[in-house]
């Protein structure tokens, strides 16, 4: 029994440690994951929320694992309850995030918002890393919206409609789908990520969840020999008594 719940201690206390670096991890490959796109498009005010909000429950983690990880050294009964609860918590806001990013990453607006950004303004200099990047540069002007030319045409500012060649033709894609499909595959990544980490949290919880149960069971059999105890009755000692 002394075994066990040393072993389990032991994971708890890994558990905790395990907790913080989740955290971390999931904040930092969210960055890694956003920070381009912000960088390279205009992203639309519908995708801001959904990409920087699991920052918080993602931070979160850190503070939560040193409060686990001082319970399970202390062996803290109801602090440790109270922090599987925190993880079960920080776990399930994660997934539902999670699902929120899946969720949007199927969405027609992702498209149409990005495209009435990009309309208002077509012509900024802003644009040109994306062209290049996407390989949808050469936009002529509104009425060629959805259309773009090939990436050789880059230098020229507009086409000639009467210009004869492959920079005469414009393609049907443009670069309103391109956007669309790197914003997508940005929110279906930050999602596993964020499923992932929310699994190995609730793993987490789980792990404490078992030292927890040890630390009542130990705390029952104590509470058993003191009834135990204080129920014998008292002898008294016999001595040598002569007649």
């Amino acid at each position: 029994m002394a075994l066990s719940s040393r072993c389990l201690r032991y994971l708890a206390l890994a558990a905790a440690v395990l907790f913080m670096v989740l955290g971390v991890t999931d904040a930092a490959l969210s960055l890694l994951l956003a920070l381009p796109l912000f960088s390279l498009l205009t992203v639309p005010k519908l995708l801001h929320a959904p990409l920087l909000v699991p920052l918080a429950p993602a931070l979160l983690a850190v503070p939560v694992g040193v409060l686990a990880l001082s319970a399970a050294r202390g062996q803290r009964l109801w602090r440790l309850l109270a922090v599987a609860v925190l993880q079960v918590a920080l776990g399930l806001a994660l997934a539902a995030l999670a699902g929120w990013q899946l969720q949007l990453s199927f969405s027609a607006r992702v498209e149409t918002d990005f495209g009435a950004l990009m309309s208002e303004s077509l012509l900024d200099a802003k644009w040109q890393p994306v062209y290049h990047e996407l390989r949808c540069c050469g936009l002529a002007g509104p009425a060629s919206f959805h259309g773009s030319i090939p990436t050789a045409c880059c230098a020229r500012e507009e086409v000639a409609p009467s210009a004869a060649g492959p920079c005469a033709t414009l393609y049907s894609t443009g670069c309103v789908a391109p956007a669309a499909d790197r914003m997508r595959a940005v929110l279906r990544s930050s999602a596993e990520v964020h499923a992932g980490a929310a699994a190995l949290m609730w793993l987490c919880a789980f792990l404490s969840a078992m030292y927890i149960d040890s630390l009542k069971r130990a705390a029952r059999k104590r509470s058993e020999l003191q009834v135990n105890h204080e129920d014998e009755p008292l002898r008294t000692p016999i001595t040598n008594q002569k007649f």
